[in-house]
């Protein structure tokens, strides 16, 4: 089922990233939504994402940079994630079945509205994490809920490979790809991370005694994630030479990196106790971000052009989204 409606849309001006230059964050408010969360923004602005209202359904919606938003339902879902957007509009995520999650497919919406869904040849549960910007999507999947997991990359034709890290089968997800297809995700225990390029050759990065996880990674296949160990971690960027960088400390998590370097996530502020976005630039200069009349927030997604996307609460406690260029 597809809506498509109008929203006024709330601009305010927002200059904490550029003491000398105003920017436009544009508030995404959905009718009778008692949460919004946007997944990804491609390069011509538009967001894609879930929201929930008040009988706690989920249901995706797509919102354009002039204020138009069309939502729309995987049919028999109970629950449903849109995860990423490519450039002719493609969105991509998954759904379940049953409020227990333990019944997962994928679904592909195409740029007109039509949704297909799918799940892996003989995989009883399938998740897809992530798209890349030409609809090619990537995930794990499982021949039953509590079996182990394998790593999926699925064409935009829907043909998929599948795979695993060796000596790791049934332990092997994937969380992004990019627009050569390169891949990278997770695998192990403790959790270590791995890039595979096209041609299927993998290789494994992190200190096997922490635990390392993969959130995004850009067309240079320069990945960025967050270590953990008990109660310390860093974010972190890796470049394609196999260089690793730790960046701030616990409470920092890095969730989208575009083809400039420039790496988003959330922060917590150990002092105040809040949530706030942030951005770090490829020099290393680190900003802190709030949407103007946010207690706290975080930012989930960042286009080439510098356009970022996320979520804030305001002071009557309302969870809203946001997207524009700070």
């Amino acid at each position: 089922m597809k809506h498509t409606l109008r929203t006024a849309a709330a601009v305010a001006l927002a200059s904490l990233l550029c003491a000398n230059a105003s920017a436009k964050i544009v508030t995404i408010a959905i009718p009778g939504a008692q949460f919004v969360i946007p997944a990804g923004i491609n390069d011509k602005g538009a967001v894609a994402g879930t929201f929930g209202d008040a009988s706690n359904g989920y249901h995706g919606f797509l919102w354009q940079p002039d204020g138009t938003l069309a939502t729309f339902d995987v049919p028999g879902a109970v629950i449903m994630y849109a995860i990423g957007i490519s450039e002719t509009g493609v969105i991509a995520g998954r759904y379940y079945l049953d409020h227990d999650e333990k019944t997962c497919a994928g679904f592909v919406r195409a740029a007109d509205g039509t949704i297909t869904t799918f799940t892996v040849p003989n995989g009883a549960y399938t998740a897809v994490y992530g798209e890349n910007r030409a609809g090619w999507s990537v995930g794990s999947y499982a021949r039953s809920w509590r079996g182990g997991v394998n790593a999926f990359l699925r064409s935009r034709s829907g043909a998929t490979i599948e795979f695993s890290v060796p000596g790791w089968a049934d332990d092997t997800g994937a969380t992004t790809v990019n627009h050569s297809r390169m891949i990278a995700g997770s695998f192990g225990k403790p959790t270590q991370s791995y890039i595979r390029t096209p041609d299927g050759t993998i290789t494994v990065f992190g200190d096997p005694n922490v635990y390392t996880y993969v959130s995004a990674m850009n067309d240079a296949g320069t990945i960025t994630g967050f270590t953990a160990y008990l109660q310390t971690g860093s974010a972190y960027v890796r470049t394609i030479d196999g260089t690793f960088t730790t960046f701030n400390g616990s409470g920092t998590t890095p969730t989208g990196i575009n083809n400039s370097g420039t790496i988003v996530g959330n922060y917590h502020d150990g002092h105040d106790k809040s949530d706030h976005g942030f951005i770090r630039i490829a020099d290393g200069t680190f900003t802190v971000f709030d949407p103007p009349g946010a207690v706290s927030s975080g930012i989930n997604a960042i286009n080439n052009k510098g356009a970022i996307t996320g979520t804030y609460t305001n002071q009557d406690g309302a969870r809203l989204a946001f997207a524009g260029k700070p």
